[in-house]
């Protein structure tokens, strides 16, 4: 069959973004999610959510040499079969924690990071050079 697997679940990448904020060291989130060998980049912005698979091997491999070389990249797995509730205002990180199904109280990037890796026992692949020295450690986000 030459189709796509709807039977295996997204395993998703959280993606954050380093960058001058008054708040915390990461100015936006956005997601990479890895599925039937395609990655999956979804990121909001103002105008919407930007789109993009990825599934050619060069492409792939400058990607996430480009994640891991320049963001913050938390491995959560598969997305929580529960809602995460009602979203409201949708910013970067409600439709993070509404895309994985999660509910925290995190309003800002720093705080998700916090929560993913406190209560969601997300794994740290990445920590960005830009982030600062307690981000965690840096490893390789290859899909397993």
């Amino acid at each position: 069959m030459n189709g796509i697997d709807l039977s295996r679940p997204v395993i998703w990448h959280v993606v954050f973004h380093p960058g001058p904020c008054i708040y915390g060291r990461f100015m936006h989130v956005g997601l990479a999610g890895y599925w039937d060998d395609t990655w999956l980049h979804l990121d909001l912005h103002r105008l919407g959510v930007h789109v993009n698979m990825i599934h050619r091997h060069d492409e792939v491999q400058d990607y996430l040499a480009t994640l891991l070389g320049n963001y913050t990249v938390v491995r959560f797995g598969p997305a929580r079969d529960r809602p995460g509730g009602f979203f409201r205002p949708l910013t970067c990180v409600s439709f993070v924690k509404q895309t994985l199904g999660i509910r925290c109280g995190a309003l800002r990037p720093d705080g998700l990071l916090r929560d993913l890796l406190r209560d969601f026992n997300a794994e740290m692949l990445n920590a960005s050079e830009d982030a600062g020295p307690n981000s965690g450690s840096t490893g390789s986000a290859e899909a397993g």
